[in-house]
Parts: structure tokens; C-alpha cells; sequence
């Protein structure tokens, strides 16, 4: 009923909305038919920087008679005009020139910032022949630098096509006359052949110069002067030279004794840039405009990303055309270079048309510059008097030049053009700024958004005025429109249809809870509550929620015609009236449980149907209890009369219990679950062959019956049910004379208890047979499938020695069956070799002996001659890559091994090539264990494989390839700081020696480039009892990592944004030095201690700390915020390392530095006092914090250690003036090795925090802790510790140890109490306290 009432109350309200008149502002705003536009991208600066190519590439330039090569000759094409015409001015034209294949076409889309599938992008070849013809253009709008870029795919020089027909020369003399900037594309090495065209382009440039003199004209304005050209090294040889290098390999390329070169170096400006291979994986060469971004190396795109930025860079200072006077201009280059003549009606059509595009652009700066910039309200009149404020330059230039007519026709046909221009500009820009405040309404949260841009559309027409046109509104609706459905579509989900339905459907299960009581059950329905949200919470996270019961299911996404039904009606204000539906159901809950829980107990009423059935239930259980009574009753009386040698009252006892048992039927429904179908049928017949005992029963019963009186009574009181009624029954028939009664009468089956429900053990039963049942249907089933699975299978094996089956006829040779069942696409089918690669210990980057076991050659009669074995990518074999001896002991079976690299699978490997002796290598000796030397690789590669191939005479024999091989092991090194930028910071390195260090070897520790590592080490906390100290230097050769890269603080370094800064105290090299007195004669010093065969022994644990200046921002690359650490031998050859060992993220916020501990002596299970000191180097203002500010500080002691603060006064702060703003302290004997200071969130947060508080060491057997590290934790959340913004770990002390350092005498003072009393009582009565506490000490 109520369900009924509140759907009808709510489609009422549902038909109302729809049926009312729409909102004036929202209906007038968003719900009229418009017609359909396109939509408007959102030009924000971001998008805008990028830049859109759209309906690109287009061609510019065509090369026609190509098949006669004496007549072919270069064509402008009508359409690639065109579209340079429509472009907004300036436009700088970038040409890309080079050889052909040299990936000119890629690398352009990679300047466009486009990606892989490179739709709208310059054409990529995959062929050995020229793939662009002609010129192709493709344009670029910059708004950062006011006009649009024009990219240009050139097609290749010295292509057998351009050596037949001669017209690249005459392809880079046009574009280096009509450019802005010049792409010279090289592959590998710098190509001199250009300074050929550079020739030829100085001819023509002298030709035009000339002709444009000769006729009084301006050369400036039609030829560039100083032309940026930039030379791309794409592939070099050594793509690791610095920038500096590169500069200096391009002055030695220029500077040549050669007067062309000279010449070529004055007129234009030369920059060069290097760009790396795309990628190694030579597989995926042929398929570059496929490759995604992430597959391509990093160092290939961050190039090309550098690379655009120095040509937009150059195009600052770069001579743009406009695009009006583009057309006559290229007319003219084209018709210079193809006659080598001048022409002068060209000239003067390009001359005219450079000075209507200047005074043209001159008229739209002006115009801009006079309204102030745009959008702009007074557009119109700001073009008017930019009109006429041009009028005296154009009056001179027709003076000056004689223009006629014809001139003005086009100037005006200019203006006009730029006037629509301008307009269109001024309107996008409105229509962005639009889009922008759609945005920004959009991202407050809110779904439905239409109600509040319908409040802004007004504004946009008061303040723009005609500006705001019709066309440009209904722009605008479209794009709201547009925006509030893909907003609609993310924003409603599952959640906003079950929230305000929710209350309607709560009132039902709450009336479930609260029928016994109101508070008790909502309690109750709130435990159910939470813990099926705990449920909710599993599923959800595990992803096992259906999408019908997951409240965050984008419900219109996934059903766009509900989607297109809401959109139907965008003047309902759906989010107001999901609201009132949920609060009017939040109402009625609350009405109805507030009645329910105020309404008067004597007049709270239950249903005649609830009453009805209580009582029937009650008479229920009193019956049963009264049964329950009789049957016990029948069977103590009658164990008392057995007692009592009284047979025929004992059976009437008996007979009574029983015949209540027998007259309970099936029918029965609530008794008959009381008693088994068999006891009530026993009782049945027992009560029916009843007769009373005879004369000798009294004789009888005394001799056999006192056994089943104490059973009886024993199972009544014990309420033995089911075993009462066999027994009551049993000793029935003896009272009554029965000979053939036997003890213990059961059922059949299993009995169950009197009183037990059905549910407890036949549903129970019934399941566990059902379960055991469908388990063994589905085992069968299973067995079944697999076997015919085996059944079904097939076997097919490949021989490329044999075209058939081994048969009788055509086994293989030596009565072997052919193993191989497949083989990668580098060999064809031969045959297995089966063989292991095994080696001790593989640490990165070091040389290994490598164990190769050969153990089958395959399938040949004739043994291999040669066998080549491949390590996977990252190895490298010794170019003489026998181990030690391995020569002499093979020298039966194999003669030499060299190096060699192969293209295998896409990646060049390393192999070893080892030459068999004259009779090859031989079944006899197999299996032959093969030792190598070969070098690791810093990470286990990928495809972690080994090869094997084995060659005859004719060809390959056979290969093999192991499954696994060993993995590279690291040494176990971690590190430990804390990333504040700009402090020097402690960091804690344990490192495991695992093999003998000998004297003199060392250890060597790299940091990122821009770190400080600072000598020497500052404690150690682990070490063998004979560890020495190592020698720390920066000054040894090897530390040689800031290599031709720019130094930090270097005055005279030259900064170039592609190289990192570097620090030459980022690297140390640690120096495990013989002791001092190794040099002295030990006979002429007996004292002397003895000296270690080696300087640490295998497996030695260590851990040290030595501090590091941390940088102010995080390297940006991933790999180069990594520190290495390296143990070297005394020859300084790598034994063992660690090369991959992340970084910590610098923070800059805080900022602490200058972390100290100091104690009292320690001593073993005693107390004693502790004191931390940092400051804050730079102030944290409490409201720039953001979301997560400083709120308490933690202090953690090591394990072992426990804080021992009672009270308050423990705690003592050690600062007098300018420390850390904290208003309490707080431990806990739970946790007792935490100490929490809360800070004063009103206070800035600046100063030095200085603390002291008790500890009680371990004891002498548990020791100091392994880790003893004092923690310093700053978190953001109070007042427990368990969101950290930063944590500093501070080096502990040791038993028996004295701190560094002293405090400071006011420190000092403050921890004895001194400064207290000084500061709170004066001195003179201080002097009166202490004379009146004498003379109460003389008179007592």
C-alpha cells in the first residue's frame, strides 16, 4: 500500500515537471531547435600550444615528365596554393632536406607532436626506393607565436630518380629561397655533397639579387638574409658526445680550406642537433609509424621534443611570409630556379603582392592594438581607423613604386578579406572563452550544468553586444549541449538512482527490525549494515560486483538511449528532483519511526493474524513440554516400581509413556518430528501385545529387570532421548514374559534425538550425500574428457632431413628418432642440441666463467666442425673467450674461440665461435663441459635464452635454446635517507660482502648526477671487530662520471638544456688499505696486531652511514635518479655490484636539516636520557599547506629501546627562543617506542625543535638492535602517526658510547632545571627562601 501510494505521489510529480512550462531562462537557453554545427574544439593554451595539422599533407609541388629526365620540370599545385593561402599569417615554411630513406617524413610527424598510427601525417616508405615526391606541406597554428608554421616533406636527394632527371638541386635552391628555417637531414655522418646545391642555391640567390636591383626593387623583402639552417645528425656514430662536441664536429665540417664552404658559412646560420635510432629491436624497422611512443627509445623522442623547441625558438628571428603574396612569391622561385632567368612581371607580381600582404598585416595589428586586444567589443571602429592610419603608407608606396589601379583593387580585396578575418578571430575567441567558463562550471562538481550556463548566456549578450551574433550563440548552446552530455554520461552513476530511491524501500526492512524493539533493532540493523558493507567493500575491490549492485556503474554510458532520453528534456532539472525524492523519503522514514517510537506502549497493538499465531505457537511449546513431562514421568515410575519388586505397576508406567509415543501420527505435522517412524511404530506394536505380568513376574523381575531400572532412570534424568523409548520398550516385554527380548533394540539407522529438529540432521545428511554424490559424477565425467583428450591427440614432427615418417626404409641416421618439435624463424627444422649454461655467480656487470655442458649434438651422422654458442642481449664474450686452461684441456676437441655479434630475433647478441679440431667434435666425447668468459649485463634481460648452433660443411647441423637460464643477481645493497631539497642528510647504506675483499680493493658508490656525496664516513653501526675504516676519495681517475658534461657551479660552463648538470661529488671511491703497520719488520715489533689475509672475509654484513647533499628537484628521468654501488679488486676490475638502486623523491616541503642526537652514557637495562635537535630551514606558512599540513611530530626509538615517559615534566624542551610552536606531548605504554608532540596549527611552522625524554636500554644479552636507527617522523594527521610526510633516520649509539657532541650550556641548564627556577623566582627572594628554610632546619 504505501509502496503504491509514494510511486503514484512521485509519477505525479514526474508528469508535472514534463508538463509544466519550461524555465524561461533554461527553455529559451537550451531547449529551441537550432541547426546542427559542428563542434568547437576547446582552444585552450595548452591545446593551442600543440597545434592542429588538420587535412594534411597536401601537395605543393609537383615533379611532371618525370619519366623523360630531360623534360621534367617542377609544377605548383593549384590546391597546395590554396591551402597556403587560407592559412592565418605569418607563416614560416620549415622544408625538411635530405637524402632519400634518411627518415625525413618521420621525423617531421614527430616534430608535429603526432604518434603512431600518424594519421594526417607526412607518408612513411618501408622500401629501398624514394617514397615523397615532389614537396608535400602540412600546417600547424601556433597562437604562442602569432601565426602558423608550415612543415614541408621534401623529396629525397640523390635517389636514382634525382640522378636522372637532375631536379634536386633545383628542389633545394626553391626551398632555401622561400624558407624560414632549413631542416638539412644526415644519416650517420654529416654529408658534404649538399655543399654542391649550396652552390647552385648561391647562383640563383645572385640572380635574384641582381634582377631585383636592376629594377629598383627591395631584395630584403623576397630573399631571407642570415637563414637558420639547422644540420640533423640523425643515427650518429657516437650519440653519447655532448652537445659541445657536436658543435665542434660541424666548425671542422664548415671550415674546411674551401672558399664555397667559407662562403656558406658566413651567409647562413648553422645549428646542430643530434638524433639517436628509434629503436634496436630491428624487427620493428620496417614498421616505425606503427610503433607506439612507449616502445620507441627514450632518448629518440626526448630528441625530437628538443629539437622542435629550438626550431620555434629560431622562428622568433625568422623572416615570415603572408599568406596573400605566398602564391606570387612561390611563382617566382619556381620559374627562377627551373629557367635560371629573371623574370620581371613575376618580380613585380611578387613585389605588389609582398607590399598589399604588409599593409594588410599592418592593418589587422593596428586594428588589434587599437581595440585593445581581442575578444573585443569595439572591433568594427578599430578597423576603421586602422584603415585609416595605413592610408599614408599606401600612399607612398604607390608614390614611390608607381602602382597603379590595379594595386588599390587588390589592397582593398586584402582588407576585406582580413576584416573577415578579424570578425572570425574575434568570434572564436569569444566562443573560447565560452568554452572556458563551460569548462570551469563543468569541473565544480556538479552533473547537470545547463541551469547555470543559461544564467551566464544573458551576460555574454550585454557585454558583447552584436559580437555575440545568432550563429556564434547557437554555437555556443551546441557546445553546453555537447559538454553536459559527455559531463551527464561520466557524472550520474548507479548511486544517484539508488540514493534518492533508497528511503522508500528502508521503511520495510526496518519494520523487520524494530517489531521487538525500537532501539534494539536499529542497533541491530546497523551491525548488518556495516558488515555487509565490509562485504560491499571485498567485492568491489576484488572486482566481483555485477554492474546492477556497483554504485559507481555509469549507468548512462553504458545505455545511451536512456542517455538520449534525458538529453531529450534538458530543462527538467533532474538533480533538484532526485533530491526532493530522497529527502520526501527520508521524511516518511523519519515520521513513521518517530510515531512508532513515541506512540504510548498500551496502545501499540499486534495484528489478530500475529496475535493468533503467538498464542498457537505457545500452546505449541506447552504441549510439547507436557509431553516431554509424561514420557519422562512414565519411565522414573516405572524404574521406582522395578525397584520397589513391583512388575504390574512398573508396566502401567510404561504403558502410559508409551501410548502417548504410539498415538502420534504422521499426519502429525509438529509432533511427528518428535519421535522416529520406527520407535512410534515399535510403541504401537508393544502397546497392543500388552498383558499384565503373571504370578512369577514378581520372581522374574527381581532377578532381571534391576539392570533396566537403573538404565531407565539413568537416560531420563541424563535426557538420553533417543535411547529411552528402545529401552522403555524393552523392558515392556520382559515385564510382560516375552522370551525372545534382546537388550539394546535400536534403529535400523542412525537415531537422532527426541527433541531435535529435522533440519539439524537430514538436511544435513541429505546435502553431504547430495555434495559426495555430484562430486563423483563430475570426477567421472572429468576422467572421461581427459582420456579423450588423450585419445584425440596428434603427434606431428618435422624433419627437414627426411621428407617422410621414419620408416624402415628412411630412418635417420644412427637409429635415432627426431626430437624436434618446432624451432624459432632465424633457423630452418634441423635438428636438437641439448645443452646446459650454468655458471657460479652472476653479479652485474663483471666478468662470469660461463659453464656450457654439451650433451647431444643431434640428430647427424656427421659431428659439427664448428659450434657457435649465443648469450642473450647484454652479454658480451671476451674476444678471446676461453677460460684459463680451457685451450690447453680442449685442444683435442676444439682449437679456438673468438667473439663475433649477430642479428638474432630483432637483437644483436654476442656469440662465442668455437672451431672443432679435424675431425669435428665427436660422439665420444660427449657430454664435453665448454668454460667461457663473457661479461653481464646490469639487469636480467628479457628473453633470458642461450643458443647453441652447430654448422657442418654444407650449412647449420642443429641448435638448441635453454628454457632458463640464471638470472643476474645483484649484490644486497639497500640505501636509506630522507629527500629534503638543498640538505645534507644522512644516508645509511647495508651492503653484504659475498666474496673475499682483498687488500687494496675497493668500493665504489655513484649517485645521481646533481647529488653530493661527502667524505668521509660519518659512523658506522655494523662491522666485523677487525673492521678498518676505508679511505673515501673524489679524486681518483676512475671517478670519471661528469665526463664532457657541464659541471655545478662552474662559471665557464657552457649550459645546454639537452645535457644534465653534474656534480664531480656525486661519485666516491672507498679504499680498503693495507694498515699502517704492514710496512714495519714484525721481528723488531712483536706487539703489533696481526693483519687479516684479506681485508673483509666472504659474506660480511656492513652498515655505515655517510652523508649525501641532496639536490633541490627530483631527476626527471627515471633511470638517472638511481644509485650504483661496485666492489673492485685491487686492480680496480668489478667483483661484485648493485647497479639499480632508486632514488628517494626529493621533497621541498618541508625543508629540516642539521638532525643530531645526543645522550647520556649508555649501559646495559638501565635508564638514561636522550635528546633530538633539527630545525626547520625555511618557514611553513600554516595556509600553504594545502590538504595535508604539519601536524605532529614522532619520535621512534629503535627495537630494543623503550621511551620511559611517566608524566608531562619528562619531556623537556632544550630550546629557550625561536623553537617549534608544540602545545602537547603524548605516549602510550601500548606502543613504547613512539613519542607523539603535537604542533600549534595556529603558528607558523619555523624554528629548531629540541627535545629531551628518558629511555631504558635493552639488556647486555639482548644487545643493541641490528638497525639501530632512531626515526624522526613529520606527519599530517593527529594523534597518531600514520600519514608521514617525511621521515629522517638518525644513527643510534652503542653501549658504552659518548655523543659527538655536547649540548649547548643553555641546553644544558633548561635539562637540569637551573634555568627554571632562575627564570621564574628573583634572586633576592631565593636568598629569603633558603635563610628560612635554615632556621626551621635549626629550630626543629
Amino acid at each position: 500500500m504505501w509502496l503504491h501510494g509514494s510511486l503514484g505521489w512521485l509519477l505525479v510529480l514526474a508528469w508535472y515537471v514534463c508538463a509544466a512550462p519550461e524555465p524561461e531562462h533554461v527553455a529559451a537557453s537550451f531547449a529551441g531547435k537550432t541547426e546542427p554545427e559542428p563542434p568547437v574544439a576547446d582552444h585552450d593554451e595548452e591545446s593551442a600550444g600543440v597545434g592542429a595539422c588538420s587535412q594534411c599533407p597536401v601537395r605543393l609541388l609537383e615533379v611532371v615528365n618525370e619519366e623523360a629526365p630531360d623534360a621534367a620540370q617542377l609544377q605548383l599545385n593549384d590546391a597546395g596554393l590554396r591551402y597556403l593561402e587560407s592559412q592565418r599569417s605569418p607563416l614560416f615554411l620549415i622544408p625538411a632536406l635530405g637524402v632519400y630513406r634518411g627518415g625525413k617524413s618521420l621525423l617531421l610527424n614527430r616534430l608535429m607532436q603526432r604518434q603512431a598510427p600518424y594519421a594526417q601525417s607526412f607518408g612513411i616508405g618501408h622500401g629501398q626506393e624514394t617514397f615523397t615526391r615532389g614537396i608535400e606541406i602540412c600546417a600547424e597554428a601556433l597562437p604562442n607565436h602569432g601565426g602558423t608554421v608550415v612543415w614541408m616533406d621534401t623529396e629525397g636527394l640523390f635517389s636514382s630518380e634525382d640522378a636522372r632527371s637532375a631536379y634536386g638541386p633545383k628542389i633545394f635552391s626553391l626551398a632555401l629561397l622561400f624558407s624560414s628555417v632549413v631542416l638539412l637531414n644526415n644519416l650517420k655522418v654529416l654529408n658534404q655533397q649538399f655543399f654542391v646545391f649550396f652552390e647552385e642555391q648561391q647562383q640563383v640567390a645572385r640572380i635574384l639579387r641582381e634582377g631585383l636591383r636592376s629594377e629598383g626593387m627591395r631584395s630584403d623583402l623576397l630573399l631571407p638574409e642570415n637563414l637558420p639552417i639547422v644540420w640533423v645528425l640523425q643515427q650518429p656514430i657516437n650519440f653519447a658526445a655532448s652537445a659541445e662536441a657536436s658543435r665542434h664536429q660541424l666548425d671542422s665540417f664548415l671550415t674546411i680550406q674551401d672558399k664555397a664552404r667559407e662562403r656558406i658559412k658566413d651567409s647562413f646560420k648553422h645549428l646542430i642537433h643530434e638524433v639517436p635510432t628509434a629503436t634496436h629491436d630491428a624487427r620493428q624497422w620496417s614498421k616505425l609509424d606503427q610503433v607506439s611512443d612507449n616502445q620507441l627509445l627514450l632518448e629518440y623522442v626526448s630528441a625530437t621534443k628538443d629539437l622542435r623547441y629550438i626550431l620555434l625558438t629560431q622562428l622568433q628571428t625568422a623572416r615570415p611570409l603572408q599568406a596573400p603574396s605566398v602564391a606570387a612569391q612561390l611563382r617566382m622561385y619556381v620559374d627562377l630556379v627551373q629557367k635560371d632567368h629573371f623574370s620581371i612581371s613575376l618580380a613585380k607580381e611578387a613585389f605588389e603582392d609582398s607590399h598589399v600582404a604588409q599593409l594588410c598585416e599592418s592593418f589587422g595589428q593596428n586594428a588589434q592594438d587599437l581595440a585593445s586586444g581581442l575578444p573585443a567589443v569595439n572591433l568594427s571602429l578599430a578597423m576603421n581607423m586602422s584603415e585609416q592610419l595605413i592610408q599614408e603608407q599606401r600612399d607612398m608606396i604607390i608614390r614611390d613604386f608607381h602602382l597603379g589601379d590595379a594595386f588599390l583593387r587588390r589592397l582593398q580585396q586584402c582588407l576585406d578579406r582580413k576584416r573577415l578575418e578579424l570578425e572570425d578571430m574575434n568570434g572564436e575567441l569569444v566562443l573560447e572563452e565560452w568554452q572556458k567558463d563551460v569548462h570551469k562550471v563543468a569541473e565544480s562538481g556538479r552533473c547537470f550544468i545547463l541551469s547555470k550556463l543559461a544564467l551566464e548566456l544573458p551576460r555574454y549578450r550585454s557585454k558583447y553586444g552584436p559580437v555575440f551574433s545568432k550563429p556564434l550563440e547557437a554555437k555556443a548552446r551546441d557546445f553546453a549541449l555537447q559538454v553536459q552530455r559527455s559531463r551527464v554520461a561520466g557524472c550520474v552513476l548507479l548511486r544517484h538512482f539508488a540514493v534518492p530511491v533508497a528511503p522508500w524501500f528502508a521503511w520495510p526492512i526496518m519494520a523487520l527490525y524494530i517489531r521487538q524493539g525500537v532501539l534494539s533493532g536499529i542497533l541491530t540493523m546497523g551491525v548488518h549494515g556495516v558488515v555487509l558493507a565490509g562485504i560491499y567493500s571485498i567485492l568491489q575491490f576484488m572486482g566481483r560486483l555485477p554492474f546492477y549492485v556497483d554504485l559507481d556503474y555509469q549507468v548512462l554510458r553504458q545505455h545511451p538511449g536512456l542517455l538520449e532520453w534525458v538529453m531529450r528534456y534538458p530543462q527538467i532539472p533532474w538533480d533538484l528532483l532526485s533530491q526532493i525524492c530522497g529527502i520526501l523519503g527520508w521524511i516518511r522514514v523519519a515520521w513513521i519511526l518517530g510515531s512508532q517510537m513515541f506512540r504510548p506502549v498500551e496502545t501499540r497493538t499486534i495484528g489478530q493474524l500475529s496475535n493468533l499465531e503467538l498464542k498457537v505457537n505457545t500452546l505449541l511449546e506447552r504441549t510439547e513440554a507436557d509431553v516431554k513431562e509424561k514420557i519422562v514421568t512414565s519411565a522414573l515410575e516405572a524404574a521406582l516400581s522395578i525397584d520397589s519388586n513391583d512388575p504390574a505397576a512398573a508396566a502401567l508406567s510404561l504403558v502410559k509413556g508409551l501410548m502417548v509415543v504410539s498415538q502420534v501420527g504422521s499426519s502429525d505435522t509438529h509432533f511427528a518430528y518428535l519421535f522416529e517412524a520406527e520407535h512410534r511404530s515399535l510403541a504401537r506394536a508393544t502397546v497392543k501385545s500388552f498383558h499384565f505380568p503373571d504370578k512369577d513376574s514378581q520372581s522374574r523381575c527381581a532377578a532381571s529387570c534391576k539392570k533396566d531400572s537403573s538404565k531407565l532412570l539413568r537416560l531420563a534424568i541424563s535426557n538420553e532421548w533417543d535411547e529411552l523409548i528402545p529401552a522403555m520398550v524393552v523392558t515392556l516385554e520382559k515385564l510382560s514374559g516375552r522370551k525372545d527380548v534382546k537388550d539394546g533394540v535400536t534403529s535400523s539407522k542412525p537415531s537422532r534425538r527426541l527433541f531435535q529438529d529435522v533440519e539439524d540432521d537430514e538436511v544435513e545428511e541429505a546435502q553431504e550425500q547430495s555434495c559426495c554424490g555430484c562430486f563423483c559424477r563430475f570426477c567421472i565425467v572429468l576422467l572421461l574428457v581427459l582420456a579423450g583428450f588423450v585419445g584425440a591427440a596428434w603427434l606431428l614432427e618435422f624433419s627437414s632431413r627426411a621428407g617422410l615418417l621414419p620408416t624402415a626404409e628412411s630412418t635417420l641416421p644412427n637409429s635415432k628418432v627426431s626430437e624436434q618439435k618446432g624451432s624459432l624463424d632465424d633457423f630452418e627444422l634441423l635438428s636438437k642440441v641439448n645443452f646446459t649454461a650454468t655458471t657460479a655467480h652472476a653479479p652485474p656487470e663483471v666478468v662470469i666463467t660461463l659453464e656450457v655442458i654439451l650433451y647431444d649434438l643431434g640428430e647427424e651422422s656427421e659431428y659439427p666442425n664448428r659450434v657457435d654458442v649465443y648469450a642473450p642481449s647484454g652479454y658480451k664474450f671476451l674476444l678471446s673467450c676461453f677460460a684459463p686452461g680451457e685451450r690447453e684441456r680442449l685442444k683435442n676437441n676444439l682449437v679456438s674461440c673468438r667473439e663475433r655479434w649477430t642479428l638474432f630475433n630483432g637483437n644483436y647478441l654476442s656469440g662465442a665461435i668455437l672451431m672443432a679440431a679435424d675431425n669435428g667434435v665427436l660422439p665420444r666425447d660427449m657430454p664435453l663441459t665448454i668454460k667461457l668468459l663473457c661479461s653481464t649485463p646490469p639487469l636480467t634481460p628479457e628473453r633470458n635464452y642461450f643458443f647453441v648452433v652447430t654448422k657442418q660443411r654444407e650449412g647449420d647441423a642443429g641448435w638448441g635454446m635453454t628454457t632458463k637460464s640464471f638470472d643476474i643477481t645483484p649484490m644486497p645493497v639497500t640505501i636509506r635517507y630522507t629527500g629534503v631539497a638543498g640538505a645534507e642528510v644522512p644516508m645509511f647504506m647495508a651492503l653484504q660482502i659475498r666474496f673475499p675483499l682483498p687488500w687494496g680493493g675497493k668500493v665504489h658508490i655513484t649517485a645521481p648526477l646533481e647529488y653530493q656525496i661527502l667524505c668521509p664516513i660519518s659512523k658506522v653501526l655494523l662491522a666485523p671487530d677487525n673492521f678498518r675504516l676505508p679511505n673515501c676519495t673524489h679524486e681518483d681517475p676512475i671517478l670519471n662520471g661528469c665526463f664532457g658534461l657541464p659541471l655545478v657551479g662552474d662559471p665557464n660552463a657552457v649550459l645546454d638544456p639537452l645535457l644534465p648538470i653534474c656534480d664531480p661529488w656525486h661519485e666516491v671511491l672507498l679504499d680498503f688499505e693495507l694498515p699502517w703497520w704492514s710496512q714495519l719488520d714484525p721481528e723488531e715489533n712483536e706487539n703489533l696486531p696481526p693483519i687479516p689475509t684479506v681485508a673483509l672475509q666472504a659474506n660480511t654484513e656492513l652498515l655505515w652511514s655517510i652523508t649525501v647533499k641532496v639536490p633541490f628537484n627530483t631527476p626527471k628521468i627515471r633511470s638517472s635518479n638511481v644509485f650504483r654501488v661496485r666492489v673492485m679488486d685491487a686492480n680496480k676490475v668489478a667483483t661484485d655490484g648493485n647497479l639499480w638502486l632508486p632514488g628517494e623523491e626529493v621533497r621541498t616541503i618541508p625543508r629540516v636539516q642539521d638532525f643530531k642526537i645526543w645522550f647520556t652514557t649508555p649501559v646495559p637495562a638501565s635508564m638514561m636520557s636522550v635528546a633530538i635537535h633539527f630545525s626547520f630551514n625555511q618557514t611553513l606558512p600554516r595556509g600553504e599547506e594545502g590538504s595535508t599540513p604539519l601536524r605532529v611530530i614522532e619520535i621512534m626509538a629503535p627495537e630494543g629501546i623503550e621511551l620511559k615517559v611517566r608524566r608531562p615534566k619528562d619531556v623537556q624542551r632544550l630550546k629557550r627562543d625561536d623553537y617549534v610552536p608544540v602545545t602537547e606531548w603524548n605516549w602510550t605504554d601500548i606502543l613504547p617506542r613512539q613519542l607523539w608532540f603535537g604542533l600549534d596549527m595556529t603558528k607558523n611552522v619555523t624554528g629548531t625543535f629540541h627535545y629531551s625524554f628518558p629511555a631504558l636500554t635493552p639488556s647486555e644479552e639482548q644487545g643493541m638492535p641490528y638497525d639501530n636507527l632512531w626515526q624522526v617522523k613529520l606527519c599530517s594527521d593527529s594523534p597518531m602517526c600514520s600519514s608521514q610526510l617525511l621521515s629522517i633516520p638518525i644513527p643510534g649509539f652503542f653501549f658504552g658510547e659518548e655523543p659527538a657532541e655536547d649540548l649547548s650550556e643553555e641546553a644544558q641548564e633548561m635539562l637540569t632545571g637551573g634555568w627554571a627556577i632562575r627564570s621564574t623566582l628573583p634572586f633576592w627572594l631565593l636568598h629569603c627562601l633558603c635563610w628560612v628554610v635554615a632556621i626551621n632546619a635549626v629550630d626543629s
